[in-house]
């Protein structure tokens, strides 16, 4: 894995077909938020918002925090 990436959400993220909801919360992303790319309860790492993710330097990469 690479290492971290934390984006502001603008119109051009919005817009991705990629990014919809938060896999994370289910919640949609808003302008001006904070996203990082994470690993979790999904298949590779997807754009949540950053208050969803807690950082691992193990294993350099933002994970998802509250998966059940």
């Amino acid at each position: 894995m690479s290492g971290p990436t934390k984006v502001i959400v603008d119109l051009s993220f919005m817009n991705s077909p990629d990014t919809g909801k938060c896999p994370a919360c289910k919640r949609p992303f808003s302008l001006g938020e904070t996203a990082v790319l994470a690993i979790g309860g999904w298949e590779g790492q997807r754009f949540i918002h950053e208050n969803e993710a807690t950082f691992d330097p193990d294993i350099r990469c933002y994970k998802q925090k509250n998966r059940a």
